[in-house]
């Protein structure tokens, strides 16, 4: 092994402790999204399971790629066997809460979901003062938040489209990412400055490491492509910076 990419695998060896320290203190260890899904009927159900898939698998990808991208391009390379296990033990932290009620969510809107996310997050913090949890140990027994990191995914019509449309294609797939405290009057543009927020982005599946770390130091407003309402052509997919 190089000099070089020994001093590689240590430095993703240090970044990778450090994320698994951070998620090691957060209920239940884990560390993710949570994914609303809103759209239903004809082939959605094939769509939606191939997202949840490439979510998972995108992770998988970005992930095992800090254990060592030369084992990409030689696949004689061996591994440094102990980055290797970081970030094994990274993926399976991994977990999008997935909301899929037909009836409550079927064609919602952002600002109706994000409406359902700041009541459930007012009561479970409610109910936490109520019970005076104190986190310890194996932490409080509840998944993540429905606004983990002040956003969440959503699965819509034009989504789901897209999957399919991905798959065919041999594309890779996106998915909606939403800003929990974007308040459409804060943001509306004027004459010397049009509207370039609107509270979302489309990101792809392979960015979702990527995202949760930015969104540590970042809102969502700081991350997300700036796009006027006079933009044409297709929508930026975000994916990394």
């Amino acid at each position: 092994m190089s000099s070089t990419q020994h001093e590689d695998d240590e430095r993703h060896k240090r970044q990778m402790k450090r994320f698994l320290d951070d998620i090691s203190a957060r209920p239940l260890a884990q560390w993710g999204f949570t994914l609303f899904r809103t759209a239903y009927g004809d082939e959605t159900d094939a769509a939606f399971a191939s997202l949840l898939e490439a979510l998972h698998a995108g992770v998988r990808k970005t992930i095992m790629f800090r254990a060592g991208p030369g084992m990409f391009d030689d696949p004689g390379k061996e591994p440094d066997a102990e980055l290797v296990e970081l970030c094994e033990r990274a993926v399976d932290m991994f977990h999008i809460r997935v909301e899929d009620d037909r009836t409550a969510l079927e064609g919602a809107s952002l600002e109706q979901l994000r409406d359902i996310v700041r009541e459930v997050e007012n009561d479970e913090l409610a109910r936490e003062r109520e019970q005076e949890v104190e986190l310890s140990g194996d932490m409080a027994r509840r998944p993540l938040r429905l606004g983990e990191k002040r956003v969440f995914l959503v699965a819509d019509e034009e989504v789901l489209r897209a999957v399919q449309e991905a798959k065919t294609a041999g594309r890779q797939p996106w998915v909606r990412v939403v800003d929990v405290d974007y308040e459409a009057d804060e943001h509306r543009g004027n004459r010397r400055m049009p509207q370039y927020y609107w509270g979302w982005m489309l990101a792809s599946t392979d960015s979702m490491h990527q995202l949760w770390e930015d969104l540590d130091a970042l809102s969502l407003l700081e991350i997300a492509p700036g796009r006027f309402e006079s933009d044409l052509g297709p929508i930026k997919i975000w994916d990394g910076p």
